[in-house]
Parts: structure tokens; sequence; C-alpha cells
């Protein structure tokens, strides 16, 4: 009788014990994660305050300033590249009559359109018609992609022409940087 009730009260107890050791192992596995977690944290840290000491470093000193001028122009250049400061239409416009006969298309007209002034920038769009096989439109447009300058096409209908070609019609558009006024 003795064994059959300290029997019972060992059955009742196993999923006590069993819940324990679950919520004990949880607790310590999450403890880990969250440790790992917090080390993960202190190294990048480390690593980003080992970046500011780099770069205070550089530029305490008069050739790592040399050389941080030199990026900040280069990278300058490169913007200036892509929208530039002034519009300069006419280059953009002798680059495209290049590309247009690079790619043996044939102009039908072109016009620009009056200069549409943003906050930050002006934009300057120009309308092109012009027929060509269909090839060569693509790689018209590859090339126009492919440009330094930031174009682009906000409209865009292509026909059937005469024969194989097809005519396009298309509004390219470029930007340039809007000049503050002090």
């Amino acid at each position: 009788m003795i064994n059959s009730l300290s029997k019972k009260k060992l059955e009742s107890l196993v999923p006590l014990i069993i819940c324990i050791l679950l919520v004990t192992l949880i607790y310590f596995f999450n403890i880990r994660v969250n440790r790992v977690k917090a080390r993960k944290l202190e190294l990048a840290i480390k690593s980003k305050e080992d970046n500011i000491e780099a770069l205070s470093q550089i530029a305490s000193n008069p050739k790592g300033r040399k050389v941080i001028e030199d990026r900040l122009f280069k990278e300058k250049v490169r913007l200036d590249a892509i929208i530039p400061s002034k519009m300069e239409l006419t280059k953009f416009l002798k680059d495209l009559e290049v590309l247009l006969d690079e790619n043996q298309i044939n102009l039908d007209n072109f016009s620009v359109e009056d200069f549409i002034i943003e906050d930050e920038y002006i934009k300057a769009p120009i309308n092109l018609s012009f027929s060509a096989e269909y090839q060569k439109i693509i790689d018209f447009f590859n090339k126009i992609e492919e440009m330094e300058r930031l174009v682009t096409e906000e409209k865009l209908s292509i026909i059937k022409d005469k024969g194989d070609n097809l005519k396009v019609k298309t509004l390219l558009c470029i930007y340039s940087l809007k000049e503050e006024t002090k």
C-alpha cells in the first residue's frame, strides 16, 4: 500500500519535474542566445569605434586630410557627371546626335520643351521622333541607359513604319542641379 502510494506520488511528480527541466533548459538557452547577440553587438560597436578612431587619425594627419579631400572631390566629380550643376544641353544634344549616327537611326524631328524647375533640380524635356530597325533602336536605348549622365525616358511610343523599320516617338529628360541664389 505504501509502495503504491509513493508510486502514485512519483507518477504525479514526473510531469512536474519534466516541466521544470524544460523551463530551465529554455531559460539557459535564451540566456546563451542573448549572450551571443550581446557579443555580436559588442563586436559591431568595437568595429565602429575602430573605424571612427582610424578616420579621426586620418583627419588629424595633414596627409590623411588630403586623402579625404581627394575622395570627396572624386565623389563630387562623379555626382556632377550624373546630375551636373549646369544643364549643358548643347553638349548633351551633340552626344545624342553621335549616338543616333552610330546606330544608323534616321532622326525625323526633335524639339526641346520648356525647362521644368523643381525644388532642387531643373528638368529639360527633349522630344525625339526617329525611325530605324528594331535592333538598332534597342542598341540606341541601351547606350542611352549606359550614359554617365542621368537620362530618363518619360514617354515612349513605337509604331511600324515602312518596311522593317519602326517609328519611335519618345520624351527624354535630362537634369541639372538648381543653382542656389544667395
